[in-house]
């Protein structure tokens, strides 16, 4: 029997960060470009908050395999840069650039009630 690692309330992975990135922006952030098929779906959106930039992109296949992009700037500078799978949310990720700091805390992005 293997036993999972204890993390503590605020600490996450990158793929439950990106997917708490994604429903913050959603709720808070305007639509850049939304369109839709019967076969796929798209959507761009971005947040300017508290001086940061949050740049998010989903793509969304029928056959059920999609891609996402988030980019988290501050003062113009990559503090977060990642990308990877979507299918009904983010899985995957890889980050290309990531600085921690308080503006990924649970307090700034809060957990995403999905889960």
């Amino acid at each position: 029997m293997t036993v999972a690692k204890k993390r503590k309330n605020d600490e996450r992975t990158l793929d439950e960060l990106i997917n708490d990135i994604l429903a913050y922006v959603d709720k808070r952030g305007v639509v850049l470009e939304k369109s839709s098929t019967p076969q796929s779906s798209t959507l761009r959106m971005e947040l300017h908050e508290e001086g940061l930039h949050y740049s998010i992109a989903v793509f969304q296949h029928a056959q059920g395999n999609g891609s996402c992009q988030v980019e988290v700037l501050d003062a113009g500078l990559p503090i977060l840069k990642a990308a990877g799978r979507y299918i009904v949310g983010a899985y995957g990720m890889k980050a290309e650039e990531f600085v921690p700091g308080p503006w990924c805390s649970v307090e700034q992005i809060p957990r995403w009630s999905g889960r």
